[in-house]
């Protein structure tokens, strides 16, 4: 019950927001997007 409690108050702050509110997530798809973008001026 304290689960599905948990996942539901989860569920209700994160509604209707698509961007996920996180630096980590950001610097690691510029670090990819960076790389994708110097392997293709290599190539």
């Amino acid at each position: 019950m304290d689960m599905e409690y948990r996942h539901t108050s989860y569920h209700k702050q994160t509604k209707h927001q698509w961007a996920r509110d996180d630096p980590a997530f950001v610097v690691v798809m510029s670090v990819l997007v960076a790389a994708a973008a110097t392997a293709y001026c290599v190539t």
